[in-house]
């Protein structure tokens, strides 16, 4: 069996969220554990750092690890969805997991389970992270949550230390209409005497975490934003996403009494994306123009990456956009810059906006926009139609991102 075999076996066989939405959403553990179970339980001696949010989750994640392996840890996370390749998803010191590893998975470990029920895509995928894991002997694995948090399958993990980033408004029909009930499914995987790092802290969602936190026993803290971190990541953004990473590490390392360099800190934050493999977040493709490629595709997140743009020198916008068909973007369009040039386009996934719905989204005060039927055709174009001193800013869904990456 070839790889790529392999993993449209794994995409075609079983559900997947990413492909099929909320068809492939499975809100219960029970799959979960007997997968594990039939796997050997191999999470239950891996050191794990358990990670929820609602942004943040991917690069909190990334610095985390950049952070362990500058220490000499050997580190595996486990993060979604990917961006160009499935292998993205596992990694262990930046490396992604081999095709070989992949195709052994599906072609003799899945069949010798003797399934008698049908996990998830996501299920099947995090199990193969915690085998792979636990065969490689990591010292430290860093768990990022699928969707939620109570009811995610990575929440069968008992982890040494739990870490929140923040709560905004995504997956509203799973996991509530308000903050304070996003919040509660987030706060589920706070778990009996193992403490919680959580970043951001508000009024509407406080007692949210620190009432789960006191029921459960768990030492909580907040994360302290003070100074300025200095990384290769762009973005003021990502100021909080450090200091969640930074403080979790020091929290882990006195947790497990080891050392911190403070040297190897300052190597890890100034190299995050070449020690993990990490790209879609404020990465520049290009200059004259300007290209940025972005996966914030919720409001919150692209939101806050709209605010980014006030720190950038140019002089016309031209918006590259792409969205899942059940996203409601009625919010999105109100903070969008009226004086931008817009490619709206469909890509290539099953969920994602047609031509057709996109000429029903379209709000009638926006004039100046191309409806696309390919993210190629809509790249290209403004490409073509940007001057050097302009911006080309390409965002939205992880499909959008990766197709055109």
């Amino acid at each position: 069996m070839l790889y790529s075999e392999a993993v449209a076996w794994l995409f075609s066989r079983f559900p997947a969220y990413q492909n099929l939405g909320a068809a492939a959403y499975k809100p219960d553990l029970h799959n979960v554990k007997r997968l594990l179970e039939l796997a050997k339980q191999p999470h239950v001696s891996l050191n794990c750092i358990h990670i929820a949010g609602t942004n943040g989750k991917g690069s909190t994640s990334h610095i985390l690890s950049a952070l362990c392996q500058a220490h000499g840890l050997k580190t595996g996370i486990f993060t979604s969805p990917h961006l160009v390749d499935f292998r993205e998803r596992i990694k262990i010191d930046g490396i992604q997991i081999s095709e070989e590893a992949v195709v052994y998975w599906v072609e003799h470990v899945i069949p010798s389970l003797d399934l008698d029920f049908e996990p998830s895509f996501f299920e099947l995928t995090f199990a193969l992270a915690l085998v792979h894991f636990k065969n490689e002997n990591c010292d430290v694995c860093i768990i990022e949550t699928g969707l939620g948090g109570r009811l995610d399958a990575t929440n069968v993990i008992l982890p040494k230390l739990s870490v929140i980033t923040n709560i905004g408004y995504d997956h509203q029909i799973f996991l509530g209409d308000t903050r304070p009930q996003i919040a509660g499914e987030k706060a589920g995987i706070i778990k009996a005497n193992v403490p919680v790092l959580i970043a951001e802290k508000d009024l509407e969602t406080q007692s949210v975490f620190e009432e789960k936190s006191k029921k459960e026993n768990a030492y909580l803290r907040w994360v302290d934003f003070s100074g300025n971190l200095q990384s290769d990541l762009l973005g003021s953004y990502q100021q909080m996403n450090l200091h969640t990473a930074k403080q979790a590490f020091e929290w882990y390392c006195d947790l497990m009494s080891l050392e911190i360099q403070p040297a190897q800190v300052d190597n890890a934050l100034k190299n995050v994306s070449k020690l993990t493999d990490f790209h879609g977040r404020m990465e520049l493709i290009q200059e004259n123009p300007m290209v940025i490629f972005d996966v914030a595709h919720n409001i919150s997140g692209i939101r806050v990456l709209l605010y980014e743009l006030k720190s950038l020198k140019f002089n016309r916008l031209h918006i590259v956009f792409g969205a899942a068909n059940d996203k409601d973007l009625t919010e999105v369009f109100d903070i969008f810059p009226k004086d931008a040039i817009y490619h709206f386009t469909q890509f290539s996934n099953m969920r994602s906006r047609t031509v057709d719905e996109w000429k029903n989204t379209i709000p009638d005060n926006f004039v100046n926009f191309v409806i696309h039927a390919s993210a190629k055709s809509a790249y290209q174009t403004a490409l073509e139609s940007a001057h050097d001193e302009d911006l080309v800013l390409v965002f939205g869904s992880f499909f959008l991102v990766g197709g055109l990456l």
